[in-house]
């Protein structure tokens, strides 16, 4: 067997910063910012920004509003983006492998390298925008909850390893 070798490492740096802000238990307001750094991309691509958002209006504590039966009534949304960067170490390198052994005049061989992939260093962090609103409901102090939420998740550069066809000579 010709000789071998793989050596892999991977480094992620995350940065998190958060403000939460309620005025008079009415009104909630939620600001996150994560800043990732991962070894896997390429000089370029190494940093991402992921930023959320969110709101809520808690209509129960509302002067206007009151009800016996409904004790709890809260409106809520927050949008953001998440980042992805899973993925086997080392895709985004270009790799050879030894070839084997061809026999050159009979008696000679010769051992060489071919390409075994084809890096990228164009591979940028995967992100998802989410979107989630909801409501969140209280009934009989409270004695009866529920919640009806709906989500849409949108998600863009979508990380994928696709095999080339042989004609690309790899």
């Amino acid at each position: 067997l010709p000789p071998n070798s793989y050596i892999a490492s991977n480094e992620l740096v995350s940065y998190l910063s958060r403000v939460n802000y309620v005025y008079d238990d009415r009104y909630l307001f939620t600001l996150t910012l994560r800043r990732d750094g991962s070894s896997k991309f390429g000089e370029g691509n190494k940093w991402g920004n992921f930023p959320a958002g969110a709101i809520a209006w808690n209509v129960h504590n509302e002067s206007f509003f009151n009800s016996e039966v409904v004790s709890r009534l809260k409106l809520r949304s927050s949008f953001g983006i998440t980042g992805n960067e899973r993925f086997r170490i080392g895709l985004g390198q270009s790799t050879f492998s030894p070839s084997a052994p061809v026999t050159t005049d009979g008696s000679n061989l010769s051992i060489g390298t071919i390409s075994s992939r084809v890096g990228n260093s164009d591979l940028q962090w995967e992100e998802t925008k989410k979107l989630d609103v909801g409501i969140e409901l209280g009934l009989f102090d409270n004695r009866l909850t529920m919640e009806l939420g709906g989500y849409k998740n949108n998600t863009t550069k979508l990380l994928l390893q696709k095999t080339l066809e042989p004609s690309s000579g790899v």
